[in-house]
């Protein structure tokens, strides 16, 4: 328990800004036929951001294990790419580039904390 209140720590001391640009997918409701925009929210919150290591990116797809990435630490819940239901992941904004968040680990009932994994976004 003690190296887990370490991580939590150092998670309160080094912490950078990042901005997290969330998509909302557009939506058709059924009963009504209303077609709702699709739209993109910004939140600023902190985050322990670091280079992604060999061992992190083993949780990627092989495709994506040798792009370049960042590993983030967190306390608030970001959300990943779900290729399977076909929605957007969030993407972070840090050091004038842009993370597409591609893996998230839920610490937070042992160590206060989330783990991502995100990598860079080409710009268009």
């Amino acid at each position: 328990m003690a190296i887990l209140n370490i991580v939590t720590g150092a998670l309160k001391n080094w912490k950078f800004s990042v901005v997290i640009e969330r998509h909302a997918e557009a939506t058709i409701d059924m009963d009504t036929g209303l077609y709702t925009q699709g739209t993109v929210s910004f939140i600023d919150l902190k985050a322990n951001v670091q280079n992604a290591t060999p061992n992190d990116m083993l949780v990627m797809d092989e495709g994506l294990r040798s792009v370049e990435a960042i590993k983030l630490y967190t306390t608030v819940e970001i959300i990943p790419v779900d290729e399977l239901n076909k929605t957007t992941g969030d993407v972070v904004q840090y050091a004038n580039k842009r993370w597409l968040v591609h893996n998230v680990t839920n610490r937070s009932l042992t160590g206060g904390y989330y783990k991502a994994i995100a990598i860079r976004v080409k710009n268009v």
